[in-house]
């Protein structure tokens, strides 16, 4: 869930980077131009990719697409889309982080929604105590008291809500133009689009950009509307003064979805308005760079579907899959090795080395050698020490009379002789460094170092599960023939199958899960000693 709405985040701000250029290069023309655009970006953080992905990953599995959708291409495409891939969690186990992550969310997401509904409030308040004015203007006209500017109120059936004195505080010129203005807010219906944003800066209000966003759309469409107010004829000095009178008279509304007069940076409008500036129209290339950036906008997440539907197809299947392939038999699982550590028993200088680091090496195969003549001196030094006993055992034997306490102290002699043998002839053993299994040889820890040699045909798997399943798991825990399925961390591909051999004996405490563990015969090499894989055990195979 988190890595889609990073991935999701990550969309919308490039989109909405990509807005800002189009903007840019549309600054000469009119407002309505550039308010479409960002609205368009504001929908964007409420519309994810992910549904025209999803319509895309239902094309890939043709067999044309699969040839337009080059591999180098495919996996460039794919990774700037969604550069932040999904993370298998362990189940039962509580991710705190997320915990806090939605705890602080939820407090923002609150704050905003307070001051929202008093800002709402105080309108309906306003709204409630005004009373209907008799000018035509194509939409219901109110009068209210108080120092609220005047301003459209309402989503669907739009009312314009007028302070009781503005006609003492503006000319005929003045109010005619300001009127002109609010009208062209009902006719955009920018009170809807403003209610949108809104919802939008409630829901992402973590987002720098949305609130960059929101400033942009208030100030496009104010100069939209100034733009047709002017074009109606309406003389751009007493416009300009009817607004700043209003400025000077009342507040501004306390919610972006009441469309006033006095919304976006007043001194920059205010210049526009008395410049007198011609909007141009679009030009022929202008038209198809717009056209072009819209077919973009949505072909592209259906060419990220079509380039990544078998792991689209994956997850799907993860999620809705066979009934054997349940969320409780899903977990992170680590690939574990047995492994032996080859370290000198002597000590001595190493002359010979005959294995390679990396390569495989053979159970009883020598992999060194350490210098074997002062032992094989301390071996000559026991057996002449034990010829010495012996012969004097034998002279022992032919003395007359017979001597017992001769004979028995040269026996017990040739007794710690013997032993002094065994024992020269061990020491001489370790100084071959032989392989106890059959294995990858580990690189040298040092010169002298120990060598360490992994066996990774068989190796295993150790994964855990939560409490919850050990109903089902309990059952099959000597069966010899339960499936265990290792699949790479992005569950796109199958890695190996193996056989479940063992169920830990005790849950730990502290997460509410077991452990168990699965032999794998690895016989390519699929998996690789301490590598994280995604574990499915099916337990109805």
């Amino acid at each position: 869930m988190i890595a889609a709405l990073t991935n999701h985040l990550w969309q919308s701000t490039a989109f909405a980077l990509a807005v800002a250029l189009l903007a840019t290069l549309y600054r000469s023309n009119g407002a309505q131009i550039r308010f479409s655009l960002w609205l368009t970006a504001s929908i964007k953080f409420l519309v994810p990719f992910a549904m025209l992905m999803s319509l895309g990953s239902q094309v890939g599995s043709a067999p044309v697409a699969r040839k337009i959708a080059a591999p180098a291409i495919s996996s460039a495409v794919v990774e700037l889309s969604r550069p932040f891939p999904s993370t298998p969690s362990t189940p039962g186990a509580r991710d705190w982080a997320v915990i806090a992550i939605f705890g602080i969310w939820a407090c923002g997401f609150a704050g905003i929604a307070l001051l929202r509904l008093r800002g709402w409030l105080s309108i309906r308040a306003a709204l409630r105590a005004s009373a209907p004015l008799n000018i035509q203007c194509g939409a219901e006209v109110r009068s209210a008291p108080g120092l609220v500017e005047p301003g459209v109120v309402g989503l669907f059936r739009p009312i314009l809500l007028l302070p009781s004195d503005i006609h003492e505080r503006l000319t005929p010129l003045q109010l005619e133009a300001v009127l002109a203005h609010e009208v062209c807010h009902v006719q955009r219906r920018d009170n809807l689009t403003a209610a949108i944003h809104m919802i939008v800066e409630a829901l992402f209000w973590f987002h720098p950009f949305v609130w960059w966003i929101g400033a942009r759309l208030t100030a496009e469409r104010e100069r939209a509307c100034d733009e047709a107010v002017l074009q109606l004829g309406n003389a751009p000095h007493e416009y300009a003064e009817g607004i700043l009178n209003i400025c000077k008279a009342y507040v501004e509304s306390p919610l972006r979805c009441v469309t006033g007069v006095t919304g976006s940076d007043l001194r920059k409008r205010i210049q526009a308005i008395l410049a007198g500036r011609v909007v141009r129209n679009l030009n022929f290339a202008k038209k198809v760079t717009l056209a072009v950036a819209g077919i973009i906008a949505v072909a592209a997440p259906i060419l990220v579907g079509i380039l990544n539907a078998p792991s689209i197809r994956a997850q799907s299947a993860a999620a809705t899959g066979p009934e054997h392939i349940e969320a409780c038999v899903s977990a992170l699982g680590s690939v574990t090795a047995n492994t032996v550590t080859v370290k000198p028993q002597v000590q001595g200088q190493v002359v010979t080395l005959t294995f390679k680091e990396g390569g495989l090496v053979q159970a009883g195969q020598v992999l060194g050698t350490i210098d074997p003549r002062p032992f094989q001196i301390q071996l000559d030094q026991a057996e002449v020490q034990f010829a010495r006993d012996e012969a004097k055992l034998a002279d022992a034997q032919n003395t007359v009379p017979k001597q017992p306490a001769v004979m028995a102290e040269v026996e017990a002699s040739l007794k710690a002789d013997r032993a002094s043998i065994e024992n020269a002839k061990l020491q001489l053993s370790y100084t071959k460094l032989t392989a106890p299994i059959t294995g990858i040889a580990g690189l040298r820890l040092g010169a002298d170092g120990p060598v360490v040699i992994i066996q990774q045909k068989p190796i295993a798997v150790v994964f855990t599960l939560s409490e919850d399943c050990l109903p089902q798991v309990l059952p099959r825990r000597n069966d010899v023939n339960v499936p265990v399925e290792a699949w790479n961390r992005d569950n796109t591909n199958k890695l190996a199958t193996g056989r479940l051999t063992a169920v830990d004996n005790q849950i730990d405490p502290d997460t509410g899960t077991f452990k168990l563990k699965a032999m794998f015969d690895n016989t390519r090499g699929e998996l690789f000693p301490n590598q994280f894989v995604n574990v499915r055990l099916l337990l109805n195979q």
